[in-house]
């Protein structure tokens, strides 16, 4: 009767950049890295997150009563949508990170 959908998006972009090089600045091994990568902190590791962004709509688009013909003149859509985007710029290093739960 209602003929509700719902809509899903997730975007999640991650950068690597960090693990091919040390702490001196030299380059890494391929297996140094793959390491780092499938055996590090985690057991997959994607690399820094660089951006996420999600969106969800809902629509519903309700039957109207044949009654007067009122189905061929009139059809009511609802909608709702939102979107949430989130961006971090690497060169910017620990600017504008929160540390410890305190905003910065």
């Amino acid at each position: 009767m209602l003929s509700p959908a719902i809509d899903f998006q997730a975007d999640i972009g991650s950068n690597m950049s960090h693990l091919e090089v040390d702490q001196f600045g030299n380059q890494r091994s391929l297996t140094d890295i793959l390491r780092d990568a499938f055996l590090g902190e985690k057991p997959l590791s994607f690399g820094l997150d660089t951006q996420y962004g999600q969106s969800i709509s809902l629509s519903t688009r309700p039957v109207v009563p044949k009654m007067w013909m009122l189905d061929r003149i009139f059809t009511p859509t609802l909608r709702y949508s939102n979107r949430y985007d989130w961006s971090r710029n690497l060169q910017a290093g620990d600017l504008g990170e929160a540390r410890d739960g305190a905003p910065v």
